[in-house]
C-alpha cells in the first residue's frame, strides 16, 4: 500500500488502488476523444474501444477471469465507476456550449 508523506493510507484496499490506475490510464483516451473534434463527438468504434478497454481492465482489477462468465454490466455495478466514454461525451458537450457562449458575446 502507498503512504502518504504524513503517513495515511491512500488506498484501504487493492481494489481502491486498481481503481484509481484504471482512472489514471483511461485519462488520456477519454480526453482525446474530448479533444479530437470540434464539432463531432467521437464515433462508435471509439465508443467501443473504450468500453471494451475499460471492462477488460476493471475485471482485471478484481480478479475475475473470462471462466468466469461475468456480464460487463456486472462488472461496472461492483466497481460503481463511471463510463469513460459518456465522461468524454459529457465534456465534449459542456465545451461546446461554452464555446457557444462564447461566439454569442455573453
Amino acid at each position: 500500500m502507498k503512504q502518504a508523506s504524513r503517513g495515511r493510507k491512500l488506498f484501504d484496499t487493492p481494489v481502491a488502488e486498481g481503481l484509481f490506475h484504471l482512472n489514471t490510464s483511461l485519462f488520456p483516451i477519454s480526453m482525446k476523444l474530448t479533444f479530437s473534434t470540434e464539432d463531432q463527438l467521437a464515433s462508435l468504434a471509439d465508443k467501443m474501444k473504450l468500453l471494451t478497454t475499460q471492462t477488460a481492465r476493471m475485471g482485471k482489477i478484481l480478479q475475475i477471469r473470462l471462466q468466469d462468465r461475468n456480464r460487463n454490466e456486472e462488472i461496472r455495478k461492483r466497481t460503481s465507476f463511471n463510463d469513460a466514454y459518456n465522461d468524454a461525451t459529457g465534456t465534449e458537450l459542456r465545451l461546446e456550449g461554452h464555446d457557444a457562449k462564447r461566439r454569442d458575446n455573453k
